[in-house]
């Protein structure tokens, strides 16, 4: 799910009705081409070399497949309370933790597309019934909470999951120990306000010359207070909430402008400008894509990245700041272009200790592997700086003929979660340079580990087998 196999095609939008801004009339900002904002993690911060590390001796895994169903309303007023006190994390996403617990949707074996390109799981169009799983990080136990049609990243709001429902343009409301809401609202999910209230969602519309349009519908409390229409020419993209203001960016096809605006809770709308674009040395002109939002205070952060050629290699990125109450406040930070051949995946942004902006390949908190798409199970203790949680996790590329392949994997405090695919190669279902596979197997994994590695050992303490799918040959 994280490689970027094929280009994003979006439906064309404009912002408020109207065609040459965001919101409404404006003068166009200064910009500032040098800013020394940005603090880049030397090589000096970042450790490559993890060959003392002692190899981690596996245990016995246990499947805990004997599960109960939670109850609805006393799961539903823990959601809401969680918005309340901040205890939600990784919203939008397949591990999702509220308070003390993670949720995490099974997949349905009948669901998933066969094969796949490049080892990543694919959903079907169809709806099928998957179970809603939570795993209590106090007490290690889990249990089935409910069953959803719904299929594609967990959206937490204040009363359950949201999830899209494959062929249908409304989408599923799973309230957690009672049957899904269907249908809930127009379109399927994109983000969530940080209180929880606040969802935006995109519809996509059948026109009558054969193609498709979209619609962005931003609700708060579940009644919708704007939306994004069409407009010839535009297309809209959901760069997602800083707080409870939902950013979007309106982009042209061909006169290549491009407008970020935001909407509040009452769907009011703030135009901050019209991007200066930096770009102008790429061979295929690449449209930027929406990567990474940061804010802190009144000040909001996004990295735009471009991706060049028919595999959707990253190419370059682009950094712009706006003050979130100030009209046609957009300014420019930095660029830079990717020095790395047949690379997928652009910087990110944080702020680091002395609140200043700061870049990295890998945030402080993220699991992965060492190598790509092989090699060491790896923790960022902080930025770009990797210890090691398993070694020889996946010892085969995902390009041989039988490999162990990391789909998702995300860490809350001292407990990892993971989705992995056995695969093996089907070079009858390859498209182009693009090689398939047939998932064999799917499992969730549950990993804890302890963050202080002063002994220079593994962090990892355990590896538990919460699901299996095994898929018929």
């Amino acid at each position: 799910m994280k490689c970027k196999y094929f280009a994003m095609i979006t439906g064309m939008v404009v912002l408020c009705g109207v065609f040459a801004t965001g919101c409404g009339d404006r003068k166009e900002p200064d910009i500032t081409q040098e800013n020394e904002e940005v603090y880049i993690v030397s090589e000096e911060d970042k450790i490559a070399e993890t060959d003392e590390i002692d190899t981690y001796d596996e245990s016995d895994t246990t499947d805990s497949s004997d599960v109960k169903v939670g109850s609805g309303e006393e799961t539903t007023g823990i959601f809401a309370k969680a918005f309340e006190t901040g205890e939600v994390e990784n919203n939008g996403s397949f591990f999702v933790r509220i308070g003390d617990k993670v949720y995490y949707r099974v997949f349905n074996e009948a669901g998933i597309e066969s094969p796949t390109l490049g080892g990543n799981i694919y959903e079907k169009t169809e709806a099928v019934q998957a179970k809603i799983m939570s795993y209590n990080l106090k007490t290690g136990e889990s249990e089935c909470v409910g069953t959803t049609y719904g299929n594609g990243k967990m959206y937490a709001v204040t009363d359950g999951f949201v999830f899209a429902e494959p062929g249908k343009s409304e989408s599923v409301l799973c309230t957690i120990g009672g049957p899904d809401k269907r249908p809930y609202l127009v379109g399927s999910p994109k983000a969530v306000s940080e209180d929880g209230r606040g969802l935006v969602t995109k519809e996509y519309v059948e026109e009558d010359d054969g193609y498709q349009s979209s619609i962005i519908h931003i609700y708060y409390d579940d009644e919708e207070i704007a939306t994004i229409e069409d407009g010839e020419g535009y297309f809209t993209t959901v760069f997602g909430y800083a707080g409870n203001n939902l950013f979007v960016m309106k982009s042209g096809y061909e006169d290549k402008k491009y407008y970020v605006s935001s909407y509040d809770e009452t769907g009011s709308c703030t135009d901050y400008g019209k991007l200066q674009i930096a770009a102008s040395d790429f061979l295929y002109e690449p449209v930027p894509e929406f990567e990474h939002l940061i804010y802190s205070n009144d000040e909001a952060y996004f990295l735009l990245a471009y991706y060049e050629g028919s595999g959707n290699f990253y190419a370059g990125y682009e950094i712009y700041k706006v003050n979130m109450k100030e009209k046609d406040s957009v300014s420019f930070v930095k660029t830079g272009r990717s020095t790395e051949a047949a690379s997928y995946d652009a910087p990110k942004i944080y702020f680091d200790e002395k609140d200043r902006l700061a870049m990295a390949n890998h945030l402080s908190g993220e699991i992965s592997l060492s190598d790509n798409d092989n090699g060491d199970l790896v923790y960022y203790t902080r930025p770009d700086h990797p210890s090691v949680l398993m070694k020889s996790f996946a010892s085969e590329s995902a390009q041989s003929a039988q490999a162990h392949f990391l789909d998702e994997a995300v860490a809350f405090g001292d407990d990892a979660f993971l989705i992995t695919n056995q695969l093996e190669r089907n070079s009858e279902g390859d498209i182009g340079w693009r090689e398939a596979y047939d998932i064999t197997e799917i499992d969730y994994l549950h990993i804890p580990f302890e963050q202080n590695n002063k002994e220079g050992k593994e962090l990892a303490t355990d590896k538990d087998k919460l699901e299996t799918l095994d898929f018929e040959k």
